[in-house]
This record gives C-alpha cells, structure tokens and sequence, in this order.
C-alpha cells in the first residue's frame, strides 16, 4: 500500500467522513434538537445516506485494492463518526425552547 493521501485507506476515511455533514447538519445544530422530535428522526433518516453513500466509497476502494483494509476503515470512521453526531442528539441538557 502507498503512503500518505495516496493511500486508498485514506480515500475511505476522508469519503466517510465528508459524506456524513454533506447529508447532516452540523454537529454543533445537532445538539440543540429535542433527540425524540421530528428533526431527531430526519437526522436519523440523513445516517442512512451518510452511511450508504460513505458505503459505496468504500466499495470502490475494496474493489481496488485490500477490501478487508478498507471495510475495516469504513465501519471504525463511520462508527466513530455515526457516535458523535448520536451522542450530540442525546445530549438534552442544552435544548432550547421552540428550537
């Protein structure tokens, strides 16, 4: 495997996680929704397609290169990332009224 941002895993994990605030809102948004409100399962609806497209990334480069190298990188970035935006939404302490 290369090195550096030629590294195939490095397309993985930069896909991941640039899929996931393209079809989210913010993290820092994120924290201020009531976590059992519609805008709660919409964010949750956005992981689906975060979660695909980051997939299908990470499809591409398994095809090319060590697909068990690539899954792995994949499911460890999706899942950390998948984490802190569901942690954010559970954060209830900072929910403002009519937000």
């Amino acid at each position: 495997m290369n090195g550096g941002v030629d590294n195939p895993l490095w397309k993985v994990i930069a896909g991941t996680v640039t899929a996931y605030p393209t079809f989210l809102p913010s993290i820092a948004t994120v924290r201020h929704f009531d976590p059992v409100g519609f805008k709660a399962r919409d964010v949750r609806f956005g992981y689906a397609l975060a979660v695909s497209w980051s997939f299908a990334i990470a499809m591409v480069v398994a095809s090319d290169g060590d697909p068990v190298a690539a899954l792995a990188a994949w499911v460890l970035t999706s899942g950390l990332v998948l984490l802190m935006y569901e942690i954010a939404l559970q954060s209830t302490n900072d929910i403002q009224e009519g937000v």
